[in-house]
């Protein structure tokens, strides 16, 4: 987000020292966690963030995703996104009517999406609940292992896969957010659900998994995968690195980048690719359907190199 598309003066001063802070090494979550809890103060009580702004993992481009807890007007709602701040394309506010509106109605609906995964877009709104930064996010975790919901959710997070950025057939662009970011985010909240855990940024979701759905090797390659693909989005959404490596659509040049962040972009993708596939297998094989959760099969296809 440029810095003068911003019309409040305090968020302009918070991502103007943002920036300053990231050029000199402050980690990019806490970069993401602060510029994230700035926006979520300012929502009004019957309201709730979801999505980056609820895991703490927003940039300044983020959209601000909200759902509504309660009834009553939203104005503080409305000076946040008459600032400049953007709001979900995709409906994700308080003004829809597809999405429940009090906390009982959200706890009565998950318990739906459970049984029929399949309606409704019952993947994506249980996992808006999911990244809920309120209490009633807990409701996600309630009978989802022994839910079909345990095989469908983990379908939607391999459903996309980073394109080969090493080798002789190897991509020169990727979309650093859809294409290896978000599997992990889905990933990471798949098996954070499945293990009942609530947290909720992506790190912490994977350190709390359980083995029985993530093997320990996977969990830190994937933390180390999301880390350095989330500071380069940091640095190229504050222009600490040089935006020029963007094409149309979001896709990033991988060539175009300092040489250090094209190693550790190539990596990351290398990571998230052969963990999806590692996943897919699994998948395949039922190891997460609800009568055969937690086996683990003795044999697992070699990560992608």
């Amino acid at each position: 987000m440029p810095l003068g598309n911003l019309r409040d003066p305090d968020l302009t001063a918070l991502l103007e020292q943002l920036r300053r802070d990231r050029a000199q090494g402050r980690a990019a979550t806490e970069v993401t966690g602060e510029w994230s809890a700035a926006l979520r103060g300012r929502l009004d009580d019957n309201l709730a963030a979801t999505g980056s702004v609820g895991r703490g993992e927003a940039i300044p481009s983020s959209d601000l995703d909200v759902i509504r807890v309660g009834p009553g007007p939203t104005p503080r709602l409305d000076v946040l996104l008459n600032a400049g701040i953007r709001g979900d394309a995709n409906g994700v506010q308080p003004t829809g009517h597809a999405l429940p509106s009090t906390v009982e109605q959200w706890r009565q609906d998950a318990c739906t999406w459970m049984a029929h995964p399949h309606q409704n877009s019952a993947v994506v709104r249980l996992g808006l609940l999911a990244d809920a930064n309120h209490s009633l996010r807990t409701a996600a975790t309630e009978d989802f292992r022994d839910s079909p919901m345990l095989a469908d959710m983990l379908r939607d997070a391999v459903s996309t896969c980073p394109p080969r950025l090493t080798g002789l057939w190897r991509k020169n662009s990727v979309n650093l957010k859809s294409e290896v970011l978000t599997p992990v985010v889905k990933i990471a909240r798949w098996s954070a659900l499945a293990s009942g855990s609530s947290e909720l940024s992506t790190s912490y979701r994977l350190a709390t998994t359980d083995a029985r759905y993530l093997d320990s090797s996977i969990v830190q390659d994937l933390q180390q995968a999301f880390a350095d693909a989330l500071s380069l989005r940091v640095d190229l959404d504050l222009g600490v690195t040089d935006d020029q490596v963007f094409q149309r659509f979001g896709r990033i040049t991988v060539t175009a980048l300092p040489q250090d962040a094209a190693h550790r972009l190539r990596a990351a993708a290398a990571t998230v690719r052969g963990s999806v596939r590692t996943l897919r297998y699994l998948l395949s094989t039922s190891a997460f359907s609800v009568d055969t959760a937690g086996k683990s099969p003795a044999d697992k296809p070699g990560r992608d190199e």
